[in-house]
């Protein structure tokens, strides 16, 4: 982690595959008011843009399936508090804006969203990767924006 906040700095570097050392909590954390507010502020700005851009953007709006054209906001966040690899890493605590587990807590709630991140999240099953990444408004502060699990290698399967 510390590597890629260095090559932010001094090369722009927006994104990165990073491997969590250990797990440290795994929690949903309830998104206010002020949020639901703001993305909806959002949604009706950019339905604006999209309308006076129609005819160009034709084209582009037909490739779209309809289940992608409405997003809801979520309510609550998943998030993931984690060690790097780095010997004097303090932690970090990161949301997931992983498209697999939003659409787990859109369609079956923030449970199941939680049952599948601790499945992933166990060190001993999956060798796991976070895709960080981060916002032009933000340069500096990065999130997990995917998810990488695949499993384990066991020594005996190869003797």
């Amino acid at each position: 982690m510390e590597r890629l906040l260095t090559a932010q700095k001094e090369a722009r570097v927006s994104l990165g595959v990073v491997t969590p050392r250990k797990i440290l909590n795994i929690s949903i954390l309830q998104r206010g008011e002020d949020e639901a507010k703001n993305f909806e502020e959002k949604m009706v700005k950019l339905r604006k843009q999209v309308d006076a851009d129609r005819n160009q953007l034709d084209l582009f709006e037909a490739s779209i399936p309809p289940e992608m054209k409405r997003l809801d906001f979520l309510q609550s966040r998943a998030r993931i508090n984690w060690l790097c690899n780095s010997q004097d890493c303090g932690g970090h605590d990161m949301q997931i804006l992983d498209w697999e587990i939003a659409e787990l807590q859109r369609r079956h709630g923030d449970q199941k969203a939680l049952e599948k991140l601790r499945e992933i999240c166990n060190l001993d099953n999956y060798a796991l990767r976070f895709f960080l990444g981060n916002l032009f408004q933000y340069p500096t502060s990065f999130t997990i924006v995917g998810l990488w699990y695949p499993k384990r290698q066991r020594d005996w399967l190869f003797s």
